[in-house]
């Protein structure tokens, strides 16, 4: 049963990766190539597919031997909803002037 949900979720890890890169691949042909390149929110993106397909491919090989691994991709996860324009909400929640800043000084200072 263990063996069926990891496939499972290594499947809509990959149609996620697709998704990721079409979204990727379809910005840069409607931006300007040295815009493009010089995004690092589109190398960022680039590096964490290719991280992410990398951990899943040397995943993949140790189950086939039996031999139990980490998924140590999970780190860079984070990085899809930081860099997408869509999240532009998520980066301006750990600006300096948000409430979620706010909030963490006020705990700080009341020994929280």
């Amino acid at each position: 049963m263990a063996e069926v949900a990891s496939q499972a979720t290594s499947l809509v890890e990959v149609l996620c990766l697709l998704v990721f890169f079409g979204r990727l691949m379809h910005f840069a042909k409607i931006t300007h190539h040295n815009v493009f390149w010089k995004d690092t929110k589109n190398i960022c993106i680039m590096v964490a597919i290719l991280l992410s397909l990398t951990d899943l491919v040397i995943y993949a090989a140790l189950r086939i031997y039996n031999i139990k691994s980490v998924r140590w991709s999970r780190i860079v996860r984070p990085i899809f909803l930081i860099n997408f324009a869509e999240s532009r909400q998520v980066r301006n929640g750990f600006n300096g002037n948000s409430c979620l800043w706010t909030a963490c000084c006020f705990l700080r200072t009341k020994g929280m």
